[in-house]
């Protein structure tokens, strides 16, 4: 696949939106005049929290849902209200859904049984399905003698080997534990590659949706928060939901006042100055935002480099393995630090000194 057409629209979703009734009778809004663009060649990942309206929006390009106004289109034909069976896409389910009484070649190849493709052609492309999925030496298994995992690529190969233009994912690893997770997720982004067609994931894990996409919706509340690389959601969220759901994130509301030097002043409501290279109009309230990994400890003053520092006391330090996670009373707030490497020697109570870098601190509205 070119260049071209693996940045060419596959998926266009046109002021969609769609509501259900509470049992109460209220109108719950599920995802709200949302337009969004999944290209061809692209791992997509639809994150956000319970309820924000993601497997709706799934669900509705897949074809099990209907949606009360806009328009699906998949590879530039009008999808909105055809069943499933009839669009160019499938879909693997948290719960894989495979049949226990089959091996695992006979429910990779269901359907295409169905479809009544000849035997020959179905036992090639079940072996090119299972060789894809590397269980090459599987095939004549019951799936109820299977991993986990193991399943996973099953019903991967399943709804693989009917070659959609688009493969929808609906937390398809959370039924997985975290060690199998973390192998999967690399897994999927290589079969994706390899095959070079669309991937539409859903998830509410954030690490999950960093470690396997090209491009995430952040979703919240029926709508898109913000659209971007895993870089870009990460390092330059849009909004305070964006910027609090990717990843941890410390927040400290503050006034600009007049600019210092060639950064921005900020003062805490306790007073604490704060600085920012971003821009903002002083006397105007705004929220500052800084991860807690780009905050160090300055042991003296010469160990700041000429950056900014800010007193704290600590309130806990929690050793995590591979880093330490310290809770710091400052600038009115309690804010976290990450340290990688051994066991922090910081005590509660202790007076410290965090050093920030202006240019890492995003200014928010408030």
């Amino acid at each position: 696949m070119s260049h071209t057409e693996q940045n060419r629209p596959i998926v266009e979703i046109r002021r969609v939106s769609k509501s259900y009734r509470s049992p109460e009778g209220a109108t719950i809004n599920a995802v709200s005049d949302l337009s969004l663009s999944i290209a061809a060649g692209q791992f997509t990942t639809l994150l956000g929290p319970s309820g924000c309206g993601k497997t709706t929006l799934l669900r509705m390009i897949g074809g099990f849902e209907e949606p009360d106004g806009g328009n699906v289109l998949i590879d530039g034909v009008e999808m909105t209200f055809r069943p499933p069976y009839e669009r160019p896409v499938n879909t693997v389910f948290q719960q894989y859904a495979l049949f226990p009484h089959m091996t695992a070649a006979e429910n990779i190849g269901y359907g295409l049984s169905v479809a009544r493709v000849p035997r020959a052609e179905i036992a090639k492309r079940v072996a090119e399905a299972l060789e894809l999925v590397r269980l090459d030496n599987f095939g004549s298994r019951s799936v109820r003698k299977m991993s986990g995992g193991q399943q996973q690529r099953v019903a991967l190969a399943r709804a693989l080997i009917l070659r959609p233009k688009i493969l929808l994912l609906d937390e398809p690893l959370a039924a997985l534990d975290r060690r199998l997770r973390k192998d999967m997720q690399f897994e999927l982004k290589k079969l994706q590659h390899e095959l070079g067609i669309a991937f539409l994931c859903v998830t509410h894990d954030q690490e999950e949706a960093l470690a396997m996409s090209d491009q995430i919706v952040v979703m919240n509340g029926g709508r898109i928060e913000q659209i971007g690389t895993p870089w870009d959601v990460y390092q330059k969220p849009q909004t305070r939901f964006a910027a609090g759901f990717v990843g941890e994130m410390n927040f400290v509301p503050a006034v600009a006042r007049p600019k210092e030097g060639r950064d921005n002043r900020f003062e805490a409501a306790d007073g604490a100055e704060l600085f920012a290279s971003c821009g903002a109009a002083a006397g105007t309230p705004h929220l500052l935002a800084l991860r807690p990994e780009q905050l160090r400890v300055a042991d003296a003053a010469s160990t700041t480099d000429g950056l900014p520092v800010i007193a704290g006391r600590v309130v806990e330090s929690i050793y995590l393995g591979t880093s330490t996670r310290v809770e710091v009373s400052a600038a009115g707030h309690t804010l976290h630090a990450a340290f990688d490497g051994g066991r922090a020697p910081w005590a509660p109570g202790q007076t410290i000194h965090l050093v920030y870098d202006p240019a890492n601190v995003m200014v928010l509205a408030p």
